[in-house]
């Protein structure tokens, strides 16, 4: 158990309680489910009569946690169809109810609670996977906002995400992660700007900051900012956003390669599937790649019903690309090792975009399907399935990066394409 003395977390954080028998989706379904060493000894040494056959016939070690431990689960449950085989006919964990949640593994315990330590603070926010979660980070009207807090929290996890910015001299870039994060946010909370020209500042932000370090040239960073927010503050990049080209039949053919490729890799539940297929049907979307006529009907449920409800609730898609900075320490992330090696800066951007993009051509599909019926309901039930599908699934979005790559858009140019209708 770690413990620490300060937190960081949005106001949000402290309002979570886990809905039980009432949600609408389950933690356990569709992931593989993991078990930390500590508890998977607890669960074999169980004698209780109901618990121990169940301990006995569904739990496996991990063979990869032999070779490399660090962020590789000790033993992993034996699912059937992904459905955890510890949940009751009310979806509620039979663990938990026989014993009690002390008894938990370190991720049943924690989900969807994420957490990051940053010089010793630790940094708390929520998995918008999580169907309360989502409720509570998107449908705040004000701007997300993040409070500090002195009282002790232990934390199970001891590989915790860690970024530390005050030591060593190789750790140049990180020394000023708390200025780059306090502009990111700000930028994306600066609604002078619709959000998807803010995410096309950031784009050129992050390819400029990608520069600067590249070159060894981390000191310019403080001007790099200030270049930017004198920039934003004078409104000079909207007229070159403005004249920029939109390019629909390219968009809408991104997104429908990226998510045919998520039905063919994993396991993908029922609920996202019906997303897929409301998606789809209200595009007149088959097999093949789109044609003329669905092009025009994405343009039409832009314009018709995506964009009306946009024009009153764009703080929902905003909450979520905040919460997504946040909790992803957007946009170096944690480090990797003990060089303090940045990622690449660019791709992080890649990732944060293609969320938005892919979200917001699902929920286009979407307005299109339910037309006037469309609203925020519709919207953040489709956030929250497709950040549980989307979101962790690393080896996917990795895969989606690359298929950027291939396709010469890593680039705000091509950023645009994905970003502007």
């Amino acid at each position: 158990m770690l413990s620490f003395e300060k937190t960081f977390e949005p106001q949000y954080f402290q309002s979570f309680h886990c809905s039980v028998g009432n949600c609408l989706d389950s933690c356990c379904t569709g992931w593989d489910i993991a078990i930390d060493k500590e508890t998977y000894v607890a669960y074999q040494n169980c004698q209780e009569p109901l618990l121990k056959p169940l301990f006995q016939e569904n739990l496996v070690i991990n063979d990869k946690s032999v070779a490399n431990s660090t962020y590789v689960p000790y033993a992993l449950v034996k699912t059937n169809q992904y459905i955890c085989p510890f949940l009751t006919s009310r979806k509620l964990c039979i663990i938990q109810k026989t014993l009690d949640e002390t008894a938990l593994s370190m991720t049943c315990a924690t989900y969807p609670r994420t957490f990051n330590v940053v010089n010793g603070v630790l940094e708390r926010s929520l998995n918008l996977s999580c169907p309360e979660a989502a409720r509570l980070a998107l449908l705040n009207e004000d701007p997300m906002q993040f409070e500090s807090y002195e009282f002790v929290v232990g934390v199970r996890n001891p590989e915790v995400p860690l970024l530390n910015t005050q030591s060593s001299a190789q750790n140049k870039p990180y020394q000023y992660f708390y200025a780059i994060r306090d502009f990111i946010v700000a930028l994306l909370q600066d609604r002078t700007y619709p959000l998807w020209q803010r995410l096309i500042i950031l784009s050129v932000f992050c390819g400029r900051l990608e520069q600067v370090i590249a070159e060894n040239y981390e000191t310019d960073i403080p001007c790099l900012l200030s270049y930017f927010n004198a920039k934003i503050r004078e409104g000079e990049f909207r007229a070159a956003m403005s004249e920029a080209e939109t390019n629909l039949e390219m968009q809408i053919q991104v997104v429908k390669v990226l998510l045919d490729h998520r039905l063919r890799v994993g396991f993908v539940s029922n609920r996202f599937l019906a997303c897929i297929n409301e998606f789809k049907q209200g595009l007149g979307i088959g097999e093949a790649a789109p044609d003329e006529d669905a092009v025009a009907r994405y343009a039409e449920a832009y314009s018709k019903y995506y964009q009306p409800l946009l024009e009153r609730h764009e703080y929902i898609l905003e909450n979520y690309i905040v919460n997504y900075v946040f909790k992803n320490l957007f946009p170096f992330g944690p480090q990797k090792n003990s060089f303090f090696e940045p990622q690449s800066i660019y791709d992080e951007y890649i990732l944060l975009a293609l969320h938005y993009s892919l979200i917001k051509s699902l929920l286009i599909g979407t307005a299109a399907y339910y037309q006037t019926d469309f609203g925020t309901e519709q919207a953040v039930n489709l956030i929250q399935i497709f950040a549980k599908t989307i979101e962790h699934n690393r080896p996917y979005l990795e895969q989606a990066v690359q298929f950027i790559h291939a396709c010469n858009m890593n680039n705000t140019g091509g950023m645009n394409v994905l970003l502007k209708n």
